[in-house]
């Protein structure tokens, strides 16, 4: 089992549970609860670190079948196996049963061993590993969304997986540089801890004394060459806040200044004559002649006003329905059909009841309503 690559393993098993007793509290006890409940603070409050990655599975998920020829899609791919690497490693777990074993008062004498001190300065370096990957493929990836989106093409794709990839970027690069620094205030405590008979860390396996430059990385620095032509390469971009019109008129006069300079052009204007405007013109239109096609003729409903109408239009229907043929052209036979039955059953409740004026009054409405569509 190769030991030099302690850090990289996906199941790294942790030291058993354990206390040793000890005769005096050579420890600064207060000091090492205190980092602790702050490193445990920073690994909980990772809300956004979280719901940006969530937001990066779903949009491969949504878009892998869409990309699938797509480099920026495949370096994507790679960050979300990197932050569910980091999920499984569960930091937040190792970190309060440390914490749990240390007591809050100095009377105890009983205090958690080295080696489990040593399994989570491992896991700090397998973390600081890892987020220093996510950086660096985040660079890719907004290399690459940058190529794509200069072409102007799924610019609303493009910029959302851009927008998820920089908050990630970030997000990851504080995240890396906080475990540096805790490395850094944990490692001395492996000199005041006492282990037991059993020893986790292999012999040929030294913790490095400053992580950072164990890392070997530059992206963990403040400014960097890169970020500082990425940034030059997407300065256009603090245009889409602006509110103001004026900003871009001042970037396209400084932009035709610079090429005026650079190709030594003169721009003459030439005054042409455009003509007269057309306001002063004098439009002759002819009055149009009144389509007397247009007067709308009055509708068939317009004619019925009592039962003896309706029952006049029924049979009128029913024995020449050739009679109705203007009136019948936005409906089909089987309308036709059913308008006709409509028609003979209210006609019958308007006789049966005949006496109840209330009542055929408002099944002559009904018929009326019917026949408003002709």
């Amino acid at each position: 089992m190769n030991n030099i690559n302690l850090w990289n393993r996906k199941n790294l098993e942790p030291p058993p549970i354990a206390s040793y007793k000890t005769n005096s509290l050579s420890v600064d006890v207060f000091a090492l609860q205190n980092i602790l409940k702050d490193a445990l603070h920073t690994f909980k409050n990772q809300s956004v670190f979280d719901r940006e990655a969530a937001f990066l599975s779903r949009f491969i998920y949504c878009s892998k079948t869409k990309l699938r020829h797509n480099k920026a899609i495949k370096v994507l791919q790679k960050i979300n196996q990197a932050l569910l690497r980091y999920l499984r490693m569960d930091l937040v777990k190792h970190f309060q049963v440390f914490l749990d074993m240390i007591p809050y008062d100095n009377e105890s004498v009983y205090l958690p061993t080295r080696s489990m001190l040593q399994y989570l300065l491992v896991r700090l370096q397998g973390a600081a590993q890892l987020m220093v990957r996510i950086v660096e493929t985040s660079k890719i990836a907004g290399y690459l969304l940058n190529q794509h989106i200069s072409i102007g093409h799924m610019w609303k794709v493009l910029f959302l997986s851009l927008g998820i990839v920089s908050r990630i970027y970030v997000l990851s690069k504080n995240l890396a540089k906080f475990c540096c620094t805790l490395y850094t205030q944990l490692l001395p405590f492996t000199k005041s801890l006492e282990d037991l008979k059993h020893h986790w860390l292999p012999n040929d396996y030294i913790l490095p004394s400053d992580l950072k430059q164990w890392l070997n990385t530059d992206c963990l620095d403040t400014t960097t060459s890169q970020d500082a032509d990425v940034t030059d390469g997407l300065s256009y971009l603090s245009l889409l806040n602006s509110l103001n019109d004026d900003d871009w008129f001042e970037v396209s006069n400084a932009n035709i200044e610079k090429v005026e300079r650079s190709n030594n052009i003169k721009v003459n204007i030439v005054e042409e004559d455009f003509g007269v405007p057309i306001d002063e013109i004098k439009v002759f239109t002819k009055k149009r002649k009144r389509n007397r096609t247009s007067i709308n003729k009055p509708k068939l409903v317009d004619s019925i006003n009592s039962l003896a109408d309706l029952k006049k239009f029924h049979k009128d229907f029913e024995q020449n329905p050739e009679m109705y043929t203007d009136n019948l052209k936005k409906i089909d036979r089987m309308q036709c059909n059913m308008l006709q039955n409509t028609l003979f059953k209210y006609i019958r409740k308007m006789d049966k009841y005949s006496q109840d004026s209330a009542k055929v009054s408002l099944y002559l409405i009904k018929a009326k309503k019917l026949l408003h569509c002709l």
